[in-house]
């Protein structure tokens, strides 16, 4: 299981690393003004979906039909982009989520 993290090259540490920056500083962010954190998780989602989804160039697939980073970037051999998705889903699961 340790051998899907060893091996990639490029950004694939991304996809974990992001969201646990983003929040961290969210929270925080969110403690030290005083503001109710209860929109932090989704904006943390939402934040490193589109984190990860330009740096891999997802928008590229979009706009051009191909991927250019085909096996380089990715996560448990999964390229950057899906993953991107599933954060945005994730988001969208957890903003629907709060009462």
């Amino acid at each position: 299981m340790l051998a899907h993290l060893i091996y990639h090259k490029g950004k694939g540490r991304w996809v974990m690393a992001v969201p646990l920056i983003c929040g961290i500083v969210l929270f925080s962010i969110c403690d030290i003004a005083g503001v109710d954190t209860k929109f932090a998780r989704p904006a943390c989602f939402f934040l490193s979906a589109a984190i990860i989804w330009f740096v891999d160039a997802g928008h590229h697939l979009i706009l051009y039909g191909k991927n250019s980073n085909k096996g380089q970037n990715t996560l448990y051999w999964i390229d950057m982009k899906y993953w991107a998705i599933l954060l945005a889903l994730a988001g969208a699961i957890s903003l629907a989520a709060i009462n």
